[in-house]
């Protein structure tokens, strides 16, 4: 089946890349060659519509520093981190891109409105003040876990580098008398509790995500820094399973500790969002759809230039392909999410598309931007602008659609 592989390669593509084709060779493989035929058929149509400046809203951090010192006995769990990560953000049908180290300056943060350091445990000094700078002057930060407590080579510090930007002290790895010994990154073995239960303290958060927050990965102690604007939106839970019964059976108001586990700190004209738990790592061995919505829901704060309202399936990105020419390429990727560690006899069960689901009245919204002109080029037709709600609707998805906006000065 030819869905499965033109996937892959679209994927790759739609984000500025080269395509990347997985399983299938050429030459002597002749029984390919009907699934190769529309693999490339697919991946032809994109050739006019390759490149340009990408519209940006939010960075991802993948670091060397952090997979060569931060991880050096495990490095499969720093993949494991920015798969889980990427993955969350990516189906969440947010702009996503990578900066590496050597992109953590003022002047390249300063084209984006969120940057995003996944366990980003290895920074520099001067990283950390082009952080510092970034959320300063308006960016919005969200770190997790250890981010920033540890230097550029590894070597541990006191306490977060970016605590006064975190508004949170670090205080060492979560530790439960009742719970046995887990690998940490670089610290060793610890006696630590790698269930990360957090409860909202909002009412709006409670109405979108339900009474609690649960994914397994390891997590950090923080106490809240004196005299810095910080508010505490989740906390964590003294929930415990015991014996037969899940502890949402048995919620209750004493199960909230109390204690920060999801913090939101104003920084100068910006703000700084902290999560104790390294999420990353907990979606990737665990892909719950909840632990998505709860990465989107504060990923997408910051107001991006553009959201779809479609089924998770829907990809996106996009791209100024002249000054006043926006072109968003929307794929219909419906891979499931596989954890690492699945037996490569078990994926064969799951990389496979069967049958391609069209996916119907997609709805771009346009926050600010003044269109004039939608059109699809793929189909040669225009498309109704809604300029009362800032939003145009592309009728059907099939395994791929190329958006092109005219957009006034």
């Amino acid at each position: 089946e030819p869905y499965t592989t033109a996937a892959c390669g679209l994927s790759a593509v739609v984000r500025g890349g080269g395509s990347v084709v997985r399983c299938l060779g050429a030459g002597e493989d002749t029984i390919y060659g009907d699934t190769l035929k529309s693999v490339f058929t697919e991946l032809k149509r994109l050739r006019p519509f390759v490149g340009g400046e990408s519209v940006k809203y939010l960075a991802l951090h993948v670091s060397q520093q952090n997979r060569d010192f931060g991880y050096i006995d495990s490095i499969d769990d720093f993949w494991r981190l920015m798969r889980g990560s990427h993955e969350m953000l990516k189906r969440s049908q947010v702009l996503t891109e990578i900066v590496f180290d050597e992109q953590l300056t003022f002047e390249n943060l300063s084209q984006y409105k969120v940057l995003f350091m996944s366990n980003s445990i290895c920074l520099s000094d001067e990283q950390i003040e082009h952080v510092k700078r970034f959320v300063s002057e308006g960016g919005t930060l969200i770190a997790t876990h250890e981010t920033s407590l540890y230097d550029g080579l590894g070597q541990k510090r006191d306490n977060f580098g970016l605590a006064d930007v975190f508004g949170v002290d670090y205080q060492g790895l979560f530790q439960s008398a009742s719970k046995g010994t887990i690998e940490s990154k670089t610290s060793g073995s610890v006696n630590t509790d790698h269930s990360n239960i957090y409860i909202p303290q909002k009412e709006s958060l409670r109405n979108e995500l339900g009474q609690i927050v649960a994914f397994g990965a390891s997590l950090s102690q923080v106490s809240l820094r004196p005299g810095n604007e910080t508010e505490v939106i989740f906390t964590k839970s003294n929930l415990k399973w015991k014996g037969k019964h899940h502890p949402i059976d048995n919620f209750y108001p004493g199960a909230d500790s109390g204690e920060p586990a999801v913090t939101v700190t104003t920084f100068g004209k910006g703000k700084a969002i902290y999560i104790c738990g390294d999420v990353g790592e907990g979606y990737d061995s665990a892909p719950l759809p909840q632990v998505k919505r709860f990465i989107a829901h504060l990923a997408l704060s910051a107001h991006p230039p553009i959201e779809v309202e479609a089924p998770r399936v829907i990809d996106i990105s996009a791209f100024m392909r002249a000054p006043n020419e926006m072109m968003i390429h929307l794929l219909n990727n419906q891979l499931p999410y596989i954890p690492w560690d699945t037996d490569s006899v078990d994926l064969r069960k799951y990389f496979y598309i069967d049958e391609l689901l069209p996916v119907h009245d997609v709805v771009i919204k346009l926050n600010g931007l003044k269109v004039k002109n939608a059109s699809l080029p793929f189909q040669n037709k225009q498309l109704d602008i809604d300029s009362d709600n800032g939003t145009i609707t592309v009728p059907v998805v099939n395994i791929q659609e190329v958006v092109l906006l005219e957009i006034d000065d």
